[in-house]
């Protein structure tokens, strides 16, 4: 048998050492990335919690305000409204636009397209019936334009009937 020298041996236990070192790291990095997808679908969730929390707040708020609610059914119905209610349903429809806007947004973030398909579907079946919230669509169209969503418009207007 031959001796191994001091050198030798150091060597030998150095390589180990760094073959350690490497199989160390690619544990660690494994271990982080699980981490940050988790991290990642989380805060994906919020995002699309927040968005439809938006949608919620709309409803509470017609739940909330019989006035509200007259004034957005009867304008939905392309009935008689005051100058007021002409300005409140404005302004409703375009929360409701926006509401729509942001949690179609979000699911597709996701990949998720049947949901946001899902929605875009519950705009066109207002925009069929009330002509008072297709011109809501139209004056806010050119603004969601230029705050480009356009992903949004894209399947707005793919999805047209």
């Amino acid at each position: 048998m031959k001796k191994i020298d001091l050198g030798q041996t150091i060597t030998i236990l150095a390589n180990m050492g760094v073959i350690a070192g490497i199989v160390f790291l690619g544990i660690e990095i494994r271990q982080n990335q699980q981490s940050l997808d988790e991290a990642n679908a989380i805060n994906r969730a919020l995002a699309l919690r927040e968005a439809q929390n938006d949608f919620s707040t709309f409803r509470t708020t017609l739940v909330q305000d019989e006035q509200l609610t007259e004034i957005w059914t009867r304008g939905l119905r392309d009935e008689e409204l005051s100058e007021v209610e002409e300005a409140r349903f404005a302004l409703l429809c375009t929360e409701w636009i926006v509401a729509l806007m942001t949690t179609v947004e979000h699911y597709l973030a996701l990949d998720q397209v049947a949901p946001a398909r899902g929605n875009i579907g519950i705009f066109w079946d207002r925009a069929d019936v009330s002509s008072r919230f297709m011109d809501c669509w139209i004056d806010n169209r050119e603004a969601i334009t230029e705050m480009e969503y356009l992903p949004f418009l894209d399947l707005v207007e793919s999805s047209r009937p």
